[in-house]
């Protein structure tokens, strides 16, 4: 069984040493070298369009980005305005029924100082 498994390890390796010779002999041929400046071309254009793709999609990434950041800002700003107004609105009633409960004790003062409460 050892022997077996060497054996095939063997003509595995011859094998692959056949193929790598074939493939040497073939790319240093005219066709072959004409098949490597082909490959090394058509990677460099796919990697200048994968690149070219990449940097579109950052912009576009970056630009999507912007647009959520400004429409949350504007998002912001309309709530803090609203709360704003709310809280004014809540002074000024607040400041109504102080008004109105200053009045009272002034109305009342002079009633228990007139000795009369109506």
């Amino acid at each position: 069984m050892n022997k077996q498994k060497n054996r095939n390890n063997a003509l595995l390796l011859l094998s692959g040493a056949i193929v790598g010779a074939a493939a040497t002999y073939y790319l240093n041929t005219p066709k072959g070298k004409q098949l490597t400046k082909s490959v090394i071309d058509t990677t460099k254009k796919t990697g200048a369009s994968i690149a070219d793709t990449a940097n579109q999609m950052t912009e576009s990434f970056r630009e999507r980005t912007n647009d959520i950041m400004s429409a949350a800002g504007s998002s912001m700003n309309t709530i803090k305005n609203k709360v704003s107004h709310k809280t004014e609105d809540v002074l000024s009633e607040a400041e109504n029924q102080l008004d109105d409960l200053a009045i009272g004790a002034s109305k009342a003062r002079k009633a228990i100082k007139n000795g009369s409460l109506s």
